[in-house]
């Protein structure tokens, strides 16, 4: 359990599925604060996280004697911590322009680098990057070239 001021509480680790959607995420969490699960652990999906943010948000606002902590351990849109940030997500993980940033950080300062070539997976995630890629090199190395992208 764990120790809290009031005594000890059991500790717990329920799982839901998500079935990879959206909308069951949402009815997930629908049936965990139902069940009064007040922390939800998420990663699979930045589509998922945003819409459990919002939605653990709101729930936030209804229920403050209720209240909701996101911990989101792998979903890596930068919007979730920046336009669609919210006081009750938490992110463990960095996100892709923080990833992107370290690796232009090392091609930045290492002049053999003269080509790269993009490989990115086809979702939020790999175009995020392939995106950023291109951004923060023609910024910190505007004389490598890309020469090409999947």
């Amino acid at each position: 359990g764990v120790k809290l001021p009031d005594g000890m509480h059991p500790f717990a680790l329920v799982r839901f599925d998500s079935k990879n959607s959206v909308d069951e995420s949402l009815l997930q969490l629908q049936a965990a604060t139902d069940a009064g699960i007040r922390f939800v652990l998420q990663g699979n999906s930045s589509a998922a996280a945003a819409a459990l943010s919002t939605s653990i948000s709101r729930y936030n606002e209804r229920h403050p004697d209720a209240r909701v902590l996101f911990l989101n351990y792998a979903a890596v849109d930068p919007a979730l911590t920046n336009e669609a940030c919210s006081f009750w997500h938490f992110r463990f993980d960095a996100s892709a322009d923080m990833r992107m940033h370290a690796l232009t950080e090392v091609i930045r300062a290492d002049k053999a680098v003269k080509r790269v070539y993009l490989i990115g997976q086809d979702y939020t995630f790999g175009r995020q990057v392939a995106q950023l890629a291109r951004q923060q090199l023609s910024e910190k190395r505007p004389d490598v070239a890309v020469v090409g992208e999947v």
